[in-house]
């Protein structure tokens, strides 16, 4: 069951990149630096958010 949960995580992870990726990737691509920056920062948020509060949410 654990080997289940880690290979969910990774293909969640690799989603995740990809549509990142794909949003930056067309930010840029129209110009519009600050919706990279936008995104960016709110990935940002989101790591520092969980590390800080992972624990207590899976609790």
């Amino acid at each position: 069951m654990d080997l289940v949960i880690a290979l969910a995580g990774v293909i969640g992870l690799a989603v995740a990149v990809y549509g990142f990726g794909s949003l930056v990737w067309a930010s840029v691509e129209r110009r519009r630096p600050y919706e990279a920056l936008l995104a960016i920062g709110i990935a940002v948020i989101a790591v520092v958010l969980l590390v800080a509060f992972g624990d207590r949410l899976l609790r």
